[in-house]
Order: C-alpha cells, then sequence, then structure tokens
C-alpha cells in the first residue's frame, strides 16, 4: 500500500461475479469520495488460490482468500479514517502528492474550516482558511522543500503531509470528509459478542468470523492510537500549566523573602547599619571636598 496515493482513505463496494474462464470471479470495486466527490469504479480478476490480494484503487489493496459466491459484496472502509479529507487540485501539473490529514491539537480545531493550499513558487505556498462562522485568513509565504516529505502546519490545530515536486499554482484542499467511520468501542465489542455467538461450522462461518475479529481489531488499534493522541495534547497542556506553576512559586518565594526583609527587620541592628553608613557617607563627603579644594597654588604654599 502506497501511503501517498490518490485512494487512500476512500471507502470501497466491492462485488463479485462470474469470470470469464472457470474458476474465475470478476470483481467490480467502486470507490467512494470522502469529500463526497464522484465515485470510481475499477474490476479485476480473482483466482481462488492463487490471487492473494484485491486491488482496490491506486495506493490501496487488501488481503483476501477463499472462495467467494457470485453475487457477493462487501464494504471496506479505512479503520482509520479521518473526519478530515485532503484533495488535490484536477488541474495540477506538478508531481507533489498529499497525505491524509490529521489533528495536531484537538482543543484548537474549528468545525467547518477549509484549508486551501496553493503553491505559489516551487518552493514557497500560501494557505486560505475559509468558515462561515468565522472571518477568512491568509497565511502568505510559506517556506516548502521541493524534493521531500514536508509536513505542513496548519492553523486551529491541524497537519498534513505534502511530498513531490509541486508545480506553480497547484493547489489542494483540506476539509471536513463526508464520509466518517464509526469507532465506537462498544459497538465493536458488541460486533465481537455476536460473532462468537454464531456458529462456525461451515467455511462461509469461518470466514465471517475472521472478517468480524480482523476488523474489529484494526478498530480497537485505532481506538487505542486515539486515546494516545488525546492523551498526548492533554500531556502537552499540562505540562505547560507545571511550568507555570513552578514559575509561580519561584515569584512567590522571591516576593515572601522580600517581604520578610522588610517585616522582620532588627530595628536596633537597622539602626547600627544606619548610623555607620552614614558615618562613611559623611567622611567620603568631606575627602571629596578637601580634593575639590585642592590646587596647584595650594601644593605650592
Amino acid at each position: 500500500m502506497d501511503t501517498n496515493g490518490d485512494d487512500v482513505g476512500k471507502s470501497f463496494n466491492v462485488a463479485f461475479a462470474a469470470g470469464a474462464n472457470p474458476g474465475e470471479y470478476l470483481y467490480t470495486v467502486t470507490a467512494k469520495d470522502p469529500a463526497g466527490g464522484a465515485d470510481t469504479v475499477t474490476t479485476g480478476t480473482y483466482i481462488p488460490g492463487t490471487t492473494a490480494s484485491l486491488k482496490l484503487g491506486d495506493g490501496v489493496q487488501a488481503n483476501f482468500s477463499g472462495t467467494p459466491e457470485i453475487g457477493d459484496k462487501f464494504v471496506i472502509e479505512p479503520a482509520s479514517s479521518s473526519e478530515y479529507a485532503a484533495i488535490k487540485g484536477a488541474a495540477n501539473t506538478g508531481g507533489a502528492s498529499i497525505g491524509s490529514p490529521s489533528v495536531s491539537d484537538y482543543s484548537k480545531t474549528r468545525p467547518g474550516d477549509v484549508y486551501a493550499i496553493t503553491f505559489t513558487g516551487l518552493d514557497d505556498y500560501s494557505v486560505t482558511i475559509t468558515n462561515p462562522a468565522y472571518p477568512p485568513e491568509t497565511l502568505a509565504n510559506q517556506k516548502y522543500v521541493p524534493g521531500r516529505e514536508n509536513v505542513l502546519e496548519l492553523p486551529h490545530g491541524m497537519q498534513v503531509k505534502i511530498s513531490g515536486n509541486p508545480a506553480q499554482n497547484d493547489e489542494f484542499t483540506v476539509q471536513a470528509s463526508a464520509v466518517k467511520t464509526d469507532l465506537n468501542i462498544f459497538d465493536t465489542l458488541d460486533s465481537i459478542i455476536d460473532s462468537l455467538k454464531q456458529p462456525h461450522g461451515s467455511e462461509q462461518d469461518k470466514a465471517a468470523f475472521q472478517n468480524t475479529l480482523a476488523t474489529a481489531m484494526q478498530r480497537l488499534d485505532v481506538n487505542y492510537n486515539n486515546v494516545l493522541t488525546v492523551r498526548s495534547s492533554v500531556g502537552a497542556r499540562m505540562n505547560e500549566l507545571d511550568a507555570l506553576d513552578a514559575n509561580g512559586a519561584m515569584r512567590s518565594l522571591s516576593f515572601s523573602s522580600q517581604l520578610s526583609k522588610l517585616e522582620d527587620l532588627d530595628y536596633y541592628t537597622a539602626s547600627a547599619q544606619l548610623q555607620l553608613r552614614t558615618s562613611a557617607l559623611e567622611a567620603a563627603a568631606l575627602a571629596l571636598r578637601q580634593l575639590q579644594a585642592t590646587s596647584l597654588f595650594n601644593m605650592s604654599n
């Protein structure tokens, strides 16, 4: 699987039909665009025992085994389906590709944000953010390194990876996905329980059970990764609060020290020190006046 493929992040409907030769099956793949664009349809040939995977689209394939029945249909969805989708401009002429967007800070995301990334040159780009609830924003003269993978830090807690060599005026769009995968962990556990209750005598039942377990494991992994992501975001803010708390404690200690010097004053010692310093100041002033009054005429006498 190529993570930079144009079909990564899409949902796929797979249907099997009879092939041209005995023992062959023709499968049709309909790719659903997560951004709500037009569906794409591709076909392929599957031979049980020979073909190990189905090519679903650009950069996406699925492992498949066993013998399907004519008319069997499957729905394949990315377990890590993001709430945001990246769209490559139809008029792009460069060789740059965009990955799946990700959230770097959930506390800053705003529903309805649409990011338009436009390459104003080969090594710089601009980002325009539009949202019906907020005024538009533009970030100009952002730097890009051609020929390598760049992590673009977008405003409001978003980021996306773009790699390759773009051309001037190439455009990419990042927006909320129209297709979202339900990753409710309780529904996942319920599906495992229901599958365990079903009979597993036939080959079809065994295949269905294996598919359910594989899907459940993927969804559990995604749930766990989401927990780690949120925990990391919360941990970063907790570290910032701890740093602010430590800074406040140091300032409080300094203020307490200064206040103690004022309130816990020993008046006898302070009076003696004041008198001693006053005498030293008067002696210094007298010496200065004598030096000022000294001249060459006085020295000659």
